[in-house]
C-alpha cells in the first residue's frame, strides 16, 4: 500500500508519484507488499519532524522515518514515511523523485554517514535515476 498525502499549497501528482515509487521498489527488487506514506510538508512542519527525529534545527528537502520489519498493517509489512517539503526541495534545483529515491534508500538501509557509505549510496540514486529518467 503506497499513500501520497499533500499537506501543502504545493501542486503534486500523486498518480505519477505512486507510479514512481513503484518504478524505484522494483529497481531495488522489492516486491513483497510493502506500507508506504509519502507526505509533502511545510518548511515549518519538516522542521518540527527534522527535531523529532534528528535532533536538528531548521527545516530540511526530506526525512524519512522506517518502520521496522515487524511492522504490518494488514498484509502489508512496513518500509516507513517519507516525508519531503516541496519549499526545500524547490532551492536545491532538483526534482522531487530525486529526494523519494533518497528516502526510499534510507528506508531500505542505505546510509552516508562514513564517506564508504555515501559513495555506495550516490551511486545507487544515479544507478536508480538513470534507469527512471531522471
Amino acid at each position: 500500500m503506497i499513500g501520497v498525502n499533500n499537506l501543502t499549497r504545493s501542486k503534486v501528482n500523486a498518480v505519477e508519484m505512486k507510479r514512481q515509487i513503484l518504478k524505484i521498489l522494483k529497481i531495488l527488487k522489492i516486491t513483497k507488499y510493502h506500507y508506504l506514506d509519502v507526505v509533502f510538508v511545510t518548511p515549518k512542519k519538516i522542521s518540527e519532524l527534522h527535531k523529532k527525529y534528528l535532533d536538528k534545527s531548521g527545516a530540511t528537502t526530506v526525512i524519512s522515518v522506517e518502520f521496522g520489519k515487524d511492522f504490518m498493517v494488514g498484509n502489508f509489512s512496513g518500509l516507513g514515511e517519507i516525508y519531503l517539503c516541496p519549499a526545500e526541495i524547490k532551492k536545491s534545483g532538483l526534482p522531487n523523485e530525486y529526494f523519494l529515491i533518497h528516502a526510499i534508500l534510507h528506508l531500505v538501509g542505505f546510509d552516508h554517514k562514513t564517506e564508504k557509505q555515501a559513495s555506495k549510496m550516490l551511486a545507487k540514486e544515479k544507478e536508480i535515476c538513470a534507469n527512471i529518467g531522471i
